[in-house]
């Protein structure tokens, strides 16, 4: 299965999920009177993507990292919901690494997790 960051082919996370979010129009979804709720969904089904990937070299944490620098960039997956391979424009949010070890004074990278956001 491949994954793609802005044309890249990376290695295969250990972990990858998939949220389905709504976008409400903040000014008019509330609760009336009433405490009944009144929604305005200005866009449904944004997908946010939430990956981990385990023991990856430096040259792989380096080419993960470079294709995923832009504001927006293109993420090729399997999308449960369509039950194809889907590309979207998406935008990370935070980036965290740690390190596990050093294997002849080279570290290795015992994770890189991150989460992207359709656009």
């Amino acid at each position: 299965m491949a994954f793609k960051f802005n044309g890249v082919t990376t290695v295969a996370p250990y972990y990858f999920k998939v949220d389905l979010i709504d976008g409400d129009n903040a000014e008019v979804s509330r609760r009336n009177a009433n405490w009944v709720l009144v929604r305005e969904r200005k866009r449904s089904r944004i997908r946010k993507l939430y990956f981990k990937f385990r023991q990856t070299s430096v040259a792989d944490t380096q080419t993960l990292l470079e294709a995923i620098k832009d504001e927006f960039f293109t993420v090729q997956y399997p999308d449960p919901y369509d039950g194809t391979l889907k590309t979207i424009t998406a935008m990370v949010g935070n980036r965290n690494t740690t390190m596990s070890t050093y294997i002849s004074s080279v570290p290795v990278w015992g994770e890189i997790q991150f989460n992207c956001v359709e656009q």
